[in-house]
């Protein structure tokens, strides 16, 4: 036997290391889902404004740590209307989100202080529907 030949079975180990690759991403991704689900089953959403502009998360994550467990923070790239920086911080275990948004009044970013309030929109699982205008829009699917 020469060593350099391909044995007649490679072509179908290869075929179930595929199959099998992918039902382990798969899988991962299942898992990923389901923590972030219940992510959002335990934890609080508050919408931040009068954020700085040079401010970056990692700034907004120490400031609200002081209140309670941050598990997430988003600033949004644009401002609001009111021509302010604003963006969500997601808090773990919280017994009265009343009271947090209470202390988170009492933040002060350099000279900006730090307004809070609840979230007046939770995600929904909507996916974005490719209309006639080739962009996303957010409306949901409707059977007929």
């Amino acid at each position: 036997m020469d060593g350099g030949g391909s044995s007649p079975n490679q072509g179908g180990l290869t075929l179930i290391m595929q199959t099998i690759l992918m039902w382990i991403m798969a899988a991962r991704v299942t898992i990923l889902t389901l923590i972030s689900k219940k992510l959002e089953q335990v934890s609080s959403s508050v919408f931040v404004t009068n954020i700085p502009l040079d401010a970056t998360v990692r700034d907004v994550w120490k400031t609200c740590y002081h209140w309670g467990k941050v598990s997430n923070i988003y600033i949004a790239k644009r401002l609001s209307r009111s021509v302010y920086r604003f963006g969500f911080a997601r808090f773990l275990d919280v017994d009265d989100l009343n009271k947090l948004i209470l202390n988170l009044h009492t933040i002060w970013m350099g000279s900006f202080h730090i307004y809070a309030d609840f979230v007046r929109y939770n995600r929904s699982d909507r996916k974005p529907v490719v209309g006639n205008n080739q962009r996303g829009s957010l409306h949901e699917k409707r059977d007929v």
